[in-house]
């Protein structure tokens, strides 16, 4: 068996030179001049790194300690370190593949970047817009039904008295949330589609349907680049009133705390996702018309 201990940490402070009180960008420039032929950063241009003392445990230390008595010699472990960091211009035309405050290193494989490229010397693969036409989604017998059932009694299990069981949850919209994704990240914001429905002979919602016609405009030719689909259903839920404490005055004249549960009084809404469809769409695919049929 492995386990991994935290014995050391320390808290990085890139920004920490102050003029006029604000803190200062010192960091330098990362170049195509400052890498090696191998793609790798030139230990020449590292002049002076940065050195940091490693502390004692986890950070879960600055839980306990006050900020008037953090200084250097706190927990000191008697460990040290040293970084260097640069800014890095180069890299802004690829962030949109890469998860936002995301770690990454130069080795690993992000859909959507050329490989041998790496971070230091980013370059994208080959684009194409692809067109999405029609979708639909075929829901199981009574799905809405029992998935209302279901949250109507956790509501009440939940909450207890403090409800209004006159008022009942309900579904206020049926939505798709549909982007492009690297695996990483969604490569743009997703867009949310409404859907239309249709009803069986019972007048239960059996089908979702969306009639009209998506474009994307940016989709890499990479195999691990996907359409990922997500049916939402957004929900109207009754509020929750919290009970108030009122003072009350006793037989005797004591005072005593009496709970007063008030009604609910207005919705909210609330979003659930109840499935999630991944289209990997092949090259040899991009034929610019699609019909996808989900059943979930």
């Amino acid at each position: 068996m492995v386990q991994e201990f935290g014995s050391g940490w320390a808290m990085l402070q890139p920004f920490k030179e102050l003029q006029f009180g604000k803190a200062m960008d010192t960091l330098p420039e990362l170049t195509k001049n400052s890498l090696t032929q191998e793609g790798r950063i030139n230990p020449a241009i590292i002049k002076r790194p940065v050195e940091f003392n490693l502390r004692k445990g986890t950070p879960h230390a600055l839980s306990s300690i006050h900020a008037e008595t953090f200084t250097e010699d706190t927990y000191r472990l008697g460990c040290k370190g040293f970084y260097a960091l640069f800014r890095h211009p180069g890299l802004k035309s690829a962030m949109h593949v890469i998860r936002e405050n995301d770690f990454v290193t130069d080795r690993e494989y992000i859909p959507g970047m050329i490989p041998k490229c790496g971070l230091m010397a980013p370059k994208l693969q080959q684009e194409s817009p692809i067109q999405l036409n029609t979708v639909s989604v075929s829901l199981p017998v009574n799905f809405e039904t029992r998935l209302l059932t279901s949250l109507e009694e956790h509501r009440r299990t939940e909450h207890n008295q403090h409800i209004n069981k006159d008022k009942k949850i309900s579904v206020a919209r049926r939505t798709l949330l549909i982007g492009v994704h690297n695996t990483y990240t969604f490569i743009k914001p997703p867009r949310i589609i409404p859907m239309d429905f249709e009803l069986d002979e019972k007048g239960d919602v059996r089908r979702l349907k969306f009639d009209g016609s998506l474009v994307f405009p940016l989709f890499y030719l990479n195999d691990m680049c996907g359409i990922v689909i997500e049916l939402q259903y957004v929900l109207e839920v009754p509020s929750v009133v919290k009970p108030k404490k009122q003072v009350k005055s006793g037989i005797f004249g004591r005072k005593k705390n009496a709970e007063v549960t008030l009604p609910e009084v207005e919705y909210e809404n609330h979003v659930a996702t109840v499935g999630t469809y991944v289209y990997h769409v092949a090259s040899k695919n991009l034929d610019g018309v699609s019909r996808l049929h989900m059943i979930f």
